[in-house]
């Protein structure tokens, strides 16, 4: 018999899929913008931020050079600065450009004027806005405490030091087992529901923490 999800369960797959990029617009308008992470930097052929290959286009669909505007010269494969956070209480991923990018000094001007480091970057709370084609209008409007995403991935940390634990004293978790059986048994050691673990399942599969094949679970 089918359930109603509930609301906590919205979170859960918000945070269990790949996080939208944001790529501020003037028609955005004001946004508020709470940092979940750092401001990173990757190079092309680097994972990024969530564990994507950068590479970045300097060709278009149909092989021709993309020309840079502000130079007039061909693009170069080039290193994206971004960091996680969280806008309107979506997970984000907002896009600084790349090192040189107007947005990122407006950013890196901001951080400085109000004595915040990259390292004390998470947990603050800014309004942005962008401002005709090339400034920004930044505000910090302080700290919040962030979000389901960060105790989403608490909850996977737990569930995945149970499953190790498992793992080292029952090795037969490896060989395939029920489910039923596998999330009670996770949800007896951990503390959480049934409906917990059967909630965060899909984001232990894709964190390859355990796998499914022909009826089975296996812990990995």
């Amino acid at each position: 018999m089918s359930k109603v999800i509930k609301d906590d369960m919205f979170d859960e797959i918000l945070a269990s899929g790949p996080k939208q990029n944001f790529y501020q617009k003037e028609e955005d308008g004001g946004v508020t913008i709470v940092f979940t992470s750092s401001v990173s930097i990757t190079e092309p052929g680097e994972e990024d931020i969530v564990g994507r290959v950068w590479n970045p286009p300097v060709s278009d669909a149909n092989g021709n050079p993309i020309i840079d505007p502000r130079t007039g010269q061909q693009r170069e494969a080039w290193a994206k600065v971004e960091a996680e956070c969280v806008i309107d209480k979506i997970p984000r991923i907002y896009n600084f450009g790349g090192k040189s990018s107007p947005l990122l000094r407006a950013w890196t001007s901001a951080l400085k004027m109000n004595d915040i480091t990259n390292g004390t970057l998470p947990g603050t709370k800014w309004s942005a806005c962008k401002v005709g084609k090339w400034n920004w209008k930044i505000e910090y409007l302080g700290t919040e405490e962030v979000s389901s995403d960060s105790k989403s991935d608490k909850n996977i940390d737990d569930l995945v030091k149970v499953l190790s634990d498992l793992k080292a004293k029952n090795p037969m978790v490896t060989k395939g087992v029920d489910k039923k059986q596998l999330v009670k048994t996770v949800a007896l050691l951990s503390g959480k529901s049934q409906d917990e673990i059967e909630n965060l399942w899909h984001t232990l599969i894709e964190w390859n923490v355990i796998s499914e094949k022909d009826g089975k679970s296996f812990v990995l």
